[in-house]
């Protein structure tokens, strides 16, 4: 049996998420859905059950913090005795990672083991469509946010907040350069755009006028609504042709392979 804890955003949860279920097999697993800064949310306030037979996902309680949370200072390490008696063998997020270990055959060694991770640590080999369902009045909401892409939608994520790499390695003039390309190839070209930066959305908005599509929301991580308009976000830039992501983020990663579609 393997228990396993997703980790970070939502996308690095369900690229996780994603990596367990393809390592289980037929395996019994069990997910604890932990709310945190990163993500205040409910899982079935976003998703239907995951339609596995060997899956299992429980939103925690108190009990569940101090067993199945991962040991750090901010709970003293508590869960760290529970989980050395409980569990055959532990990995946590600095060690899941592709080619960290043989991750089946050390699943396979044991009974009973514990993952925490946000990466996608294994070859994965389940549909995220699948497994992923938006519940219905999310479902709802992504089908208002597309009804206006066309076979000339392309999308854009602008990632900011707290993430260096993606404002370092994607500044704003990329994504206008290659915008102003997209419509002198295609003058029918609109945007579907998803951004943490409400300066960016406005001056891109001030810039491509009603060729940009976006939700009218700020983008917040520690509300229920923000994470759900989140989920709309992803699903939406799933929706359109081609993406135009940041940097090293799993968001625009996450939404690109959802809908098969091409990243740049």
């Amino acid at each position: 049996m393997i228990t396993f804890v997703p980790v970070g955003g939502l996308a690095n949860r369900i690229r996780s998420i994603q990596s367990a279920i393809s390592l289980s097999g037929d395996d019994e697993l069990r997910i604890y859905w932990f709310k945190d800064q990163g993500l205040n949310c409910n899982f079935y306030q976003l998703f239907e059950p995951i339609p596995l037979q060997n899956v299992t996902l429980k939103e925690t309680n108190l009990w569940d913090k101090l067993c199945f949370d991962r040991p750090r200072k901010k709970n003293l390490y508590v869960p760290l005795l529970f989980q050395k008696l409980h569990f055959d063998a532990c990995l946590y997020e600095n060690q899941t990672k592709v080619g960290y270990i043989n991750y089946k055959h050390w699943k396979d060694m044991h009974t009973s083991v514990y993952l925490a991770s946000y990466n996608q640590f294994y070859t994965v080999t389940t549909d995220l469509n699948r497994l992923f369902i938006p519940i219905p009045h999310i479902q709802k909401k992504i089908d208002d946010a597309c009804s206006s892409h066309s076979a000339y939608t392309i999308g854009i994520h602008i990632r900011r907040g707290d993430h260096n790499i993606a404002i370092q390695k994607s500044p704003i003039n990329l994504f206008i350069t290659a915008m102003e390309n997209a419509i002198d190839q295609n003058p029918q070209t609109n945007f579907y755009l998803a951004t943490d930066s409400e300066s960016d959305k406005q001056l891109l908005k001030n810039k491509f006028g009603n060729r940009i599509i976006t939700s009218q929301q700020a983008a917040e991580r520690n509300t229920t609504s923000g994470i759900q308009n989140a989920v709309v976000d992803l699903y939406a830039l799933s929706k359109t042709h081609t993406i135009f992501g940041s940097y090293y983020s799993s968001f625009s990663e996450i939404a690109a392979q959802l809908g098969n579609n091409k990243l740049h």
